[in-house]
C-alpha cells in the first residue's frame, strides 16, 4: 500500500464542496509526525492535524476547521 504524505515545499489542491471549479492553492511549510503547517495566499498561515483517509490511501487535513462540508486538502493532489 503507497501512502501519500505531505512533504514540506509541495503544493497542494484544495476544492470545495460547493464549486468544483474553485481551487485554492495551499503550500506544506513544516511538518512533523502529528501536524502540517500550511499557507494560502488570502487565507494565511494554519497548523492542522493530520488525518488518514483509507480510501484515498492518502493524508489529508482540513485547514479551515472541521464540519459538515468543509473542504479538504489532501496530499495525492499534489500541484
Amino acid at each position: 500500500m503507497t501512502t501519500f504524505t505531505f512533504e514540506p515545499g509541495t503544493s497542494y489542491r484544495m476544492s470545495w464542496v460547493t464549486d468544483a471549479q474553485a481551487d485554492t492553492i495551499w503550500r506544506v511549510i513544516k511538518r512533523t509526525a502529528k501536524t502540517v503547517t500550511v499557507h494560502a495566499d488570502g487565507w494565511g498561515t494554519k497548523t492542522c492535524r493530520i488525518r488518514l483517509n483509507v480510501a484515498y490511501e492518502s493524508e489529508e487535513l482540513a485547514p479551515l476547521g472541521r464540519y459538515s462540508m468543509a473542504p479538504v486538502v489532501v496530499a495525492a493532489r499534489a500541484v
